[in-house]
């Protein structure tokens, strides 16, 4: 079965899909911090908190994150070697 014979509604991604799609974004931005992928992990988690099928806790935590992960949007991690980064303490 191809995804044009899915009907629309199956094709959405389920909550576990999204939260496990947000987590490798997470690892990526741990990986190499960038405002792009800080964007798309605040992209996600909006998702999961908007989600009703999702798990009330969840939603909260997801919300919540999505606010703290607006940061690392602003400003890359300096902390990974970011462009800027001091290692002098």
């Amino acid at each position: 079965m191809s995804t044009r014979d899915v009907p629309e509604q199956d094709a959405e991604a389920s909550p576990s899909m999204m939260a496990a799609a947000t987590l490798f974004m997470m690892s990526r931005y741990a990986e190499n911090p960038s405002a792009d992928s800080a964007e798309s992990v605040i992209l996600h988690l909006e998702c999961v908190a908007e989600d009703e099928r999702c798990d009330p806790l969840m939603r909260e935590v997801c919300a919540a994150l999505a606010q703290r992960w607006q940061i690392h949007a602003a400003q890359p991690c300096l902390a990974h070697g970011a462009p800027g980064a001091s290692l002098q303490h």
